[in-house]
């Protein structure tokens, strides 16, 4: 056992291989101190006393050895089942391998449930340190079970895996217990794929592009997206089609890209975008003009007619029923809303001030809006944003972004005013996480970005600290980013 490492509540000792042999006695008392009889309790001296036998292996109780009295034995034959392992429903034995997906590097980690059971009429005990169940790179274990199953009882373990870079992964799980067939032995196979491309983009027709989570840059300039003579770029999605970026001030302005690198600019009559959002049924834009695509690539406009609103940004989502939502919100705190983007219910007020950036996460279980603005005020809606409950952050300034991520395995909201990082786990109670000039922008597995002005800054560690990935150079600042999506 290495000498600092956390016991996780485990009786470490002889009492950990404790199970009665065929057919041995009870265990003997145990000694008063450690003596001549009791350093010798292991599994070659079976008279421990005047009861006749000792319990194997399992009697680790001498004295100050710190182990666990052993388990009695019943005097029945072994359970010769020995523990059974399933994942969902499917029997995984003993010897077999486990595939753990394929999620991009550096990207959501994948994670796998063992469902365990015991079959036996006596306990079945997990036996060694967890830190010892596992071995290869970029896998770990989540859930652990309890210390023993008892007879007829399940519980779970979980697998995950995280890379680091792409590529194919192997390692071993083995898990050691006190019944027969221990121990379980699975190889973990697991492949990584190619990061997700990031993009970011900003006024004056910015945008900037990554395909290693920012250690390098393939696109970096200020007048990338050309075409358009008053092309502001205010927002950012990506779909099917690609990647889109939306804009203009008199003119409704958008411009297409595969990959990030090479755009394609458009133009559709008088109006302006503010921002766009792509959902499993397709995509929608809203600003001055709402417009629909199926996969953001060709886009129509849609003529129904809408109340005047200064939208600003857009999100995605679902009801509790299931149901696509589409989400704006903009300015004095108003909000149009669409359930399956086709039409817009605009006559919501979510709040009093103007509301700048929206996301849309599920916060413990529950499908969540959140949108943030100015002098700190914060909505949350929980119904697919028919309506909002509002409050304001105390000593935050000008909220000007809000993500949605994944911290250990757990969802996270992220919102920033560029001064401080704030966080709430279901978008209603926050809490600071440190103070920063960052202001979150998107979020992919373990990695957050966030912007500074024309600097670009990427944590691992859910936004309490970030590393510079793209220098400020005096250009427009950022205003969006957005990950591709991690492929199916």
């Amino acid at each position: 056992m290495r000498a600092n490492r956390r016991i996780w509540g485990w009786g470490i000792g002889a009492a950990l291989a404790g199970c009665g042999g065929p057919g041995g006695g009870k265990a003997g008392p145990a000694d008063s101190g450690p003596s001549a009889d009791g350093a010798a309790d292991g599994a070659a001296d079976g008279a421990d006393g005047a009861d006749g036998a000792a319990d194997g292996a399992g009697d680790g109780s001498d004295g100050s050895d710190g182990g666990d009295t052993a388990r009695p034995d019943t005097g029945a034959p072994p359970c010769e089942e020995g523990l059974l392992v399933d994942v969902d429903g499917v029997d995984v034995p003993s010897g077999g391998a486990l595939e753990l997906g394929r999620p991009p590097a550096w990207g959501d980690p994948v994670a796998l449930r063992l469902r365990l059971h015991n079959p036996c009429a006596d306990d079945l005990r997990f036996l060694g340190h967890p830190d010892d169940w596992i071995d290869g790179p970029a896998f770990a274990l989540g859930a652990l079970p309890p210390i023993a199953l008892s007879p007829g009882e399940g519980a779970e373990l979980e697998l995950s895996f995280t890379p680091a870079e792409e590529g194919d992964y192997t390692g071993i799980f083995e898990l050691p217990y006190d019944q027969p067939g221990s121990p379980l032995r699975l190889e973990l196979r697991a492949q990584a794929g190619a990061p997700l491309t990031l993009v970011l983009v900003g006024e004056g027709r910015r945008v900037t592009t990554s395909h290693d989570y920012g250690l390098t840059w393939s696109t970096d300039a200020w007048d990338t997206l050309e075409a358009h003579t008053n092309a502001l770029q205010r927002g950012l999605c990506h779909g099917p089609a690609g990647f889109v970026a939306v804009g203009g001030s008199d003119t409704t302005s958008w411009w297409t890209s595969p990959d990030g690198d090479a755009w394609t600019a458009h133009t559709g009559g008088a109006g302006w975008l503010a921002d766009c959002a792509c959902g499993p049924s397709g995509c929608a834009t809203y600003g001055g003009a709402l417009w629909t695509s199926p996969d953001g690539g060709a886009w129509t406009p849609v003529a129904s007619p809408y109340a005047p609103l200064h939208i600003r940004a857009m999100a995605a989502g679902h009801n509790a029923a299931g149901d696509e939502v589409f989400v704006a919100v903009g300015d004095s705190g108003r909000v149009a809303r669409s359930v399956g983007g086709a039409a817009f219910d605009v006559d919501l007020q979510a709040g009093a001030a103007g509301l700048g950036a929206v996301a849309f996460g599920e916060a413990g279980g529950a499908p969540t809006f959140v949108a943030v603005g100015a002098d700190g005020e914060l909505v949350t809606s929980a119904d697919g944003g028919a309506t909002w409950a509002r409050q304001t952050l105390a000593g935050a300034g000008d909220l000007a972004g809000v993500v949605y991520g994944q911290v250990g395995g757990q969802g996270r909201f992220l919102a920033g005013d560029g001064a401080a990082i704030y966080q709430s786990a279901d978008g209603y109670a926050w809490s600071t996480v440190n103070a920063s000039p960052v202001v979150p922008l998107a979020t992919v597995g373990t990695l957050w970005f966030g912007a500074s002005g024309s600097a670009v800054y990427r944590s691992a560690d859910a936004g309490f600290t970030w590393s510079l990935v793209h220098a400020a150079d005096g250009g427009p600042s950022f205003l969006a980013a957005r990950l591709a999506e991690v492929p199916e």
